[in-house]
């Protein structure tokens, strides 16, 4: 079960102290590293953050359609996981890497913005699933970024063993 209420300045320390880990773990690799297919599946770590990416600006997208009470257009909608992060390799196979990575800054830095731009009260309540609105970001966020991390490291461990 998920907290039922979260300090603001804590969410964001959150928010904040993961993307930093990620990009850590990305000042590590070079350039080449970041191209190579082969990190899960045929995904590059370039393909990681695309796909991280995207789904961070949905995540923003949502909380913009709420916040202006108006209907979100769901791109996902109808398709599971897999057809969705396929749609979205397909989209990003081509894009060099620094516009990957500079996409997903901005979005990250969207995100904090639109967080510090909420009251303590908007952050925790109630979204339209019923859990406050805080527990809907980390799938797109925090949590996202610690699972692709992860995925980075156990891949470059395979490479190192």
């Amino acid at each position: 079960m998920a907290e039922e209420h979260i300090d603001k300045a804590r969410f964001l320390d959150d928010l904040t102290s993961s993307y930093s880990a990620l990009e850590t773990l990305l000042a590590s690799l070079s350039e080449e590293q970041m191209i190579t297919p082969g990190v899960n599946g045929k995904w590059s770590v370039k393909d990681n953050l695309a796909h991280i990416s995207w789904w961070l600006q949905r995540r923003l997208t949502i909380m913009q359609a709420r916040k202006e009470g108006v209907p979100f257009n769901d791109p996902a909608a109808g398709k599971d996981d897999d057809e969705m992060n396929e749609i979205i390799y397909q989209a990003n196979i081509d894009r060099p890497l620094h516009d990957v990575r500079t996409e997903l800054h901005t979005a990250h830095q969207r995100l904090v913005e639109r967080v510090q731009a909420m009251s303590e009260a908007e952050l925790n309540q109630p979204a339209s699933n019923g859990d406050p609105v805080w527990t809907t970001i980390p799938p797109a966020a925090h949590d996202h970024y610690a699972d692709h991390i992860k995925i980075i490291q156990d891949w470059l461990a395979r490479k190192h063993a």
